[in-house]
């Protein structure tokens, strides 16, 4: 979801997921707000079309290679999945949610 793009309508989308994973992923936020300054960094930089151009440089594959790709691209949507889902359950079972560790400009 860091496709660098111009388009609003694009752009909304990239929002809209980042809020989701906010919504449901509260102790993320350090991470997701590093994902954000990453994308805006690189629509700074004028990588708009970063992905594009990726895509664009590999050249056409066979059928074989896009099923290794896909399958590659599946196992860690997976893995990530169930990661994300073993942090959920993992801190289901307190009865609160336990204290965000501090910083010095917390104390």
């Amino acid at each position: 979801m860091t496709e660098n793009t111009q388009d609003p309508e694009a752009g909304g989308a990239v929002d809209t997921f980042y809020a989701a994973m906010r919504k449901h992923y509260p102790y993320t936020d350090k991470v997701i707000d590093s994902f954000i300054a990453h994308t805006k960094a690189d629509q700074a930089l004028s990588h708009e079309d970063a992905f594009l151009l990726m895509c664009k440089s590999v050249p056409p594959l066979s059928r074989r290679e896009v099923n290794e790709a896909l399958n590659v691209a599946k196992n860690m949507a997976e893995h990530l999945l169930l990661f994300m889902e073993g942090i959920d359950v993992f801190y289901g079972s307190f009865p609160a949610v336990p204290r965000l560790p501090c910083d010095l400009s917390s104390e």
